[in-house]
Parts: structure tokens; sequence; C-alpha cells
């Protein structure tokens, strides 16, 4: 089957090199170019390991994303050499949070703005100006230890395998350890791009607007579009008959009208608050969104895939280089994320109640200080 997209000299050409790549070892085989693939991908061959990167889409391509990256991942970027994915992008001065008539502005200066089709490709190519091997567009599984599968008759191995392909990738589909829990109280995510001139949003501003059901952000972008995301009770979209009429209804405003809200092209994403039974077995590490999240506050989803990535390809690299496995990787994983995703999940909770949420926001409009010291807190950032 040719991926979408794509010719049929082109499909050939990918077949063939994925041919290639099954006839050798690999130090590390990474499953997603998303911001922990592209990360761990550019990590790892600055380190000196054979990387082998697949992704199942074509770039640039649209992502569900609040569009915010916080100061901690940009410095944690620019440690492990990627200044040059920062570049021109704009930075935020302002939250401004909503709830019904009220409203709270405070100061919010350690965030930048990044449009997630742009800043992945821009990942994706530091990768391979390190020498990183890539197959892409293609759907890759994980059939064994150390093994993963990138068409039906072609299986690579790798002396490491990361799974950095999100909540809704399929590399782990069929191992029953690598199996999700999730929330019984989860939200989904809704996100879209809306166009210049369909909102008066100042640059340099959040807008968190919130409501019973869920909340939404939405920030303009460095082209002047509009990245708008939300999390959201699904039976609230379910009631309200489709993804644009619901939001309208919940969160139209003066910045954001019903008619922009209802005619934009919403995509979702699978329920948000889940966490994998296991993220570490044998060669196999999860990172990034794959191995679990919880509800977004203000974008540290990025940054926790950045540090993440960073610090799960040390892992990698031991087991390239000294033939560790991978089950260091969880107490890893939970000393680095734990802490700050346990805020991120009572923050979570916190908007689920009107009178909390009426209160917090009346609360950082008498004292915006505190309120910026809150968004701090939340977002991991000192």
């Amino acid at each position: 089957m040719e991926a979408a997209g794509m010719t049929s000299d082109r499909h050939h050409d990918l077949l063939e090199r994925a041919a290639c790549a099954a006839r050798e070892t690999w130090d590390v085989i990474i499953i997603g170019a998303g911001i922990a693939g592209g990360t761990a991908a550019c990590v790892g061959a600055e380190a000196g390991l054979r990387v082998l990167l697949i992704e199942k889409f074509a770039f640039p391509r649209p992502k569900v994303c609040g569009g915010c990256l916080s100061s901690r991942g940009a410095r944690a970027l620019e440690r492990v050499g990627l200044a040059c994915v920062l570049e021109g992008l704009p930075r935020l001065d302002t939250l401004s949070l909503r709830w019904s008539d009220r409203r709270a502005d405070t100061a919010f200066a350690m965030h930048r703005v990044v449009a997630r089709p742009a800043f992945d490709l821009a990942l994706l190519r530091a990768a391979m100006a390190r020498g990183v091997t890539v197959l892409q567009p293609l759907a890759a599984r994980v059939v064994g230890d150390g093994l993963v599968r990138l068409t039906p008759e072609h299986v690579a191995r790798a002396k490491a395998v990361m799974a950095c392909d999100g909540l809704g990738g399929t590399s782990l589909t069929g191992l029953e350890e690598f199996g999700w829990d999730i929330h019984p109280r989860s939200r989904m995510g809704l996100g879209a791009t809306l166009e210049c001139g369909a909102s008066p949003l100042p640059a340099g501003r959040l807008v968190m607007r919130c409501a019973s059901p869920g909340y939404l952000g939405a920030v303009r972008l460095g082209d002047g579009t509009l990245d708008v995301a939300a999390a959201i009770d699904p039976r609230a979209v379910r009631a309200g008959g489709d993804a644009g009429a619901t939001m309208a209804a919940l969160f139209a405003d003066a910045d954001l009208s019903r008619e922009a809200l209802a005619s934009a092209t919403w995509r979702g994403t699978p329920l948000l608050t889940r966490r994998r039974r296991r993220i570490a077995s044998g060669r196999t590490l999860v990172v990034g969104d794959a191995a679990g999240y919880v509800e977004p506050f203000t974008g540290e989803g990025m940054t926790w895939a950045i540090e993440g990535a960073i610090e799960a390809t040390t892992h990698a690299i031991g087991m390239a280089r000294k033939g560790h496995d991978a089950a260091a990787w969880a107490a890893a994983h939970e000393g680095l994320l734990a802490s700050r995703r346990r805020t991120c999940s009572l923050m979570a909770g916190v908007l689920r109640s009107r009178a909390a949420t009426r209160g917090m926001v009346s609360l950082a409009a008498r004292f915006p200080r505190l309120a910026e010291r809150g968004a701090r807190l939340v977002a991991g950032v000192r």
C-alpha cells in the first residue's frame, strides 16, 4: 500500500531504504519524530550512536498542541546543542485567565510560542544534519526485544528501541505489558489553527478561557495565525453535536468569536490523562507522551518531552555501548517528571470545580504577582 501523498517512485525508494535498514544492527531505533523522538535522535547522534528515526507521517503535519514552550524546555534544548530550533520563536509576556465575565492578567515572560509543524520539522532537519537515518512516512511496530517491523517483509534490529510516537501511537500495539491505564474522568484534546484576521488577540498574550467542561488556550503564532487548543470532557463534545459547535458555545468571547470557533477545522486527541503499565522492558524504552500524560495547563508537555528524551537517551547510550537493559529508565522517568505531573493533575482538579476556578481567577486578578508565581510552579520554572 502506498503511503498517503507519495508517488509510486518515492514509495518504492522508501521500501528500498527500509530493506537496507533491516540488514543492519542499529545502536538505537527511535519510533516517532515529534519533540521527544527528534530530541532523542539529535542527542543520540551527537553522542556517536548510529540512529534510525522512523516517522509515520510526512512533515510538516498538523498537531494538536498548546503552542507554548517554557524557558526550562528551551534551556534544555540549548544545553544539548539545539539552540538552532529556537531561532525566531516569539516570546509571551502576558497570561490572561478568564472565567465567565471575570478576567485576570499577569506577567508571563517565561514561555516561547511554538508552531508544532515547523518546530518538529526543524528538529527532524537537525537530526538529519547530525547523520541520523530517517524513514518517513513509514509506520513501524516493536515486535520483539530489539526488533522493529518496518514492512511486512523487513524487521530491523537495535541495541535499544525508543517508542516516542505519542498518545495515539501504534508502535507498541499488541504488546500487553505496555498497555494503557486511562483515567476514567480523562478529558480529550482538541486543537485548531485560526486565520490571522479571525481574532484581535495580540502577539505575546496567552489567553486561558475556562468553562465547566474544560478549558481552552489561544496564542498567536509567529506567522500571525492563531493556535487554539483545549482539554475538554468528551461528553460535552458529543452533546454539542460537533467540535466546532461545542467550542463556540463554551469559549466564544471578544478575542475568539463564535463564528471563528464554529467554522475552524478541529483535530482531536485520544483521552489525555493516562499512563503505560510499563515504560521499560528489555531493550525498549517508552518516552514522551507515549509513556503517559496528564492534562496540560501552560504547555509544559513539550518540556516534559524534551527533558524525558534527553534523560532516556543517556540510558539508550548505556544499552548500546555497555549492554545495559532498559529497567533503570522507569525509576529515572519517575524521578524526573512525577512531582511536576502531580502539580498539573492538581491544577486540572481545580479547573473541574466552578467555585475553585472562579476563586482562582478572582485571586489572580487581585494578586497578579501571586498568580505569576503559581504559573511558574505549574510550568516547573523557577
